[in-house]
């Protein structure tokens, strides 16, 4: 997650670490193709139908997952 994109996650989320992770999530969560797998329309799905730890553990495999040549080019 490039600077920006941290300082606009963090103001939608208002101090709520589960909001945060939902906005990471439907931010930079990407399909085989590089397209978004969710909208921000599936925030109140992703807020009361997914749990926290599911939350952290997707985007620990997510960062995980993101190469050295990756993060060079950012």
């Amino acid at each position: 997650i490039i600077l920006s994109e941290t300082t606009k996650i963090i103001k939608q989320a208002k101090d709520d670490d589960v909001q945060l992770l939902v906005y990471v999530l439907i931010y930079k969560a990407l399909d085989e193709a590089g397209e978004k797998l969710f909208t921000i329309a599936d925030k109140k799905t992703l807020l009361e139908k997914v749990d926290r730890d599911v939350l952290i553990r997707v985007e620990s495999e997510m960062m995980n997952n993101v190469s050295q040549e990756e993060i060079k080019k950012k």
